[in-house]
Formats: C-alpha cells, sequence, structure tokens
C-alpha cells in the first residue's frame, strides 16, 4: 500500500507533499497490506449499496498508519487482517 511518512513521524496512506502536523516535506513509502484491528463498530443498518451486518473497524498497518475500513466477516479486537484498497475506500479480511 502507497502513503507518506514524515520524518516528525507522521505517517498516512494518502500521497502527501507536506506533512500536516510539522509543515516538513513528506516522502514516498509502502506500507504492508496486513494490519491489527484496535477496534470496530457492526453497522446494523449500512450505507446504501452495502450488505448487513457490515464491521466498520479502525486498523493499525503493520509499520505504518491506521485507517478505517470495512468487512462484512466477523471481527474481534487485535485480529490481524488484510487490507486491500478499492480506490479511495478499503476493506479488510481476517487471515
Amino acid at each position: 500500500m502507497k502513503g507518506s511518512i514524515c520524518e516528525c513521524g507522521y505517517k498516512t496512506i494518502a500521497l502527501a507533499k507536506i506533512c500536516p502536523r510539522c509543515g516538513n516535506e513528506m516522502v514516498e513509502k509502502f506500507f504492508s497490506d496486513f494490519g491489527k484491528v484496535l477496534t470496530y463498530v457492526k453497522l446494523r443498518i449500512p450505507p446504501e449499496n452495502y450488505s448487513t451486518p457490515l464491521d466498520l473497524a479502525m486498523v493499525e498497518i503493520d509499520n505504518g498508519p491506521q485507517i478505517t475500513c470495512w468487512t462484512d466477516r466477523e471481527l474481534t479486537v487485535d485480529q490481524i487482517v488484510r487490507v486491500l484498497a478499492n480506490g479511495s475506500k478499503y476493506s479488510c479480511e481476517p487471515v
């Protein structure tokens, strides 16, 4: 997964040129596709065009940023997942 990192430690999955935290120049970085579920919520009434139930999770990418992703699979806290990019949306699946 492509993203950006700053010398101050700020990491993002966006391709950013300037760090929003310190204003320094950011460099391109490839992050792992795997991460750990920090927390999640089960949406019983999901957005239109999504099936139910839908889990929305905050995932910490291995040596990378935290991102929000969704899945129609059951999740647990501390579970290892693989994050899949679909444009600007991210889904995850347990490994």
